[in-house]
């Protein structure tokens, strides 16, 4: 029986990541979701559906269920008009690009305020050049006047990028 806090479920993505990567071909876009373990048959439904919410929510192959509850806070919090405003104001610039390009550049954002501002780490989740990711970080910054070294804005941008991937 696996711990049910978080060690047990760094081990669940351990033990799920290894066959993932022996039988998966470059290029194959095999992903896994890795929930936390419920007990019985509504159990089981919880844990699929935990894990159908992290394939959502992240980009990466293999993701693991919010065990914090970061984003169960973050879906309450964007579930009201104000919160929806100030992120659709915050990221208005950059969401005005519309399409593919917002989408791409405001997955660049988060990756890198996910990564502590580190281009190399985003570019490595998003399958990038870091200098593609650094010169892409500059533009956010212009589009929307930002300031990535003041915590107050990186927080501010890195919630707001979370609010709009969950919608």
């Amino acid at each position: 029986k696996r711990d049910q806090g978080r060690a047990g479920l760094r081990e669940a993505l351990r033990d799920a990541g290894r066959p993932l990567e022996r039988v998966s071909p470059p290029g194959a876009g095999l992903r896994c979701g890795v929930s936390t373990a419920h007990q019985g048959l509504l159990g089981l439904r919880t844990s699929a559906s935990e894990a159908r919410t992290a394939l959502r929510r992240s980009p990466l192959p293999l993701a693991t269920y919010d065990l914090a509850g970061l984003d169960r806070m973050l879906e309450e919090w964007y579930s009201s008009d104000a919160a929806r405003h100030a992120v659709r104001e915050l990221l208005q610039p950059v969401l005005d690009l519309g399409g593919e390009r917002s989408a791409h550049l405001l997955a660049i954002l988060r990756a890198y305020l996910d990564h502590n501002g580190s281009p190399a780490r985003a570019a490595e989740e998003l399958h990038l050049h870091r200098n593609a990711v650094s010169r892409n970080v500059r533009r956010i910054e212009t589009l929307l006047q930002a300031d990535l070294d003041d915590p107050r804005q990186r927080l501010a941008l890195q919630l707001a990028c979370r609010a709009a991937s969950s919608r």
